[in-house]
């Protein structure tokens, strides 16, 4: 039967079975890419998965710090506390400073400057006032009080 059939049907099926065949080619090369990506995405997900698994431990591992050795939630909450108070004292501190340096000056003009009192200072070393009482005349002083 094969013989009886025209020579132009076998070229063209011939035609076909060579299309088919290298269409089943490409299909096949196509699930190999397919079987090769997805072992790389398996491995991808095991090592994605070790990864979160050490992270899960370490955040695990964290807590129980927190909660053993580290600091509780009430003792933060005592240091915030203090915290608080603290920058409450200091603040009132400052403001009374601000207002012993607005006292000081408001009353400036009533005392005399540190370079005015070592002139007076200095006057009063040359002039040395004590030189000129007699003992006689201190005798007299010291007998009135």
């Amino acid at each position: 039967m094969v013989d009886q059939v025209p020579q132009a049907q076998q070229s063209g099926v011939g035609t076909n079975v060579k299309a088919i065949n290298a269409t089943v080619m490409l299909l096949s090369q196509k699930i190999g890419y397919l079987v090769r990506n997805e072992k790389i995405l398996s491995q991808n997900i095991l090592v994605l998965n070790d990864k979160l698994k050490k992270l899960d431990d370490k955040i695990n591992s964290q807590s129980n710090v927190q909660t053993t050795g580290g600091a509780s939630v009430e003792e933060l909450d005592a240091i915030k506390a203090q915290i608080t108070e603290l920058y409450n004292k200091i603040q009132g501190v400052k403001q009374e400073v601000d207002q012993l340096n607005q006292n000081m000056d408001s009353i400036k003009g009533d005392f005399v400057s540190r370079k005015e009192f070592q002139e007076i200072k200095y006057l009063v070393d040359a002039i040395n006032p004590l030189e000129f009482v007699t003992y006689k005349q201190i005798k007299d002083l010291m007998k009135k009080d």
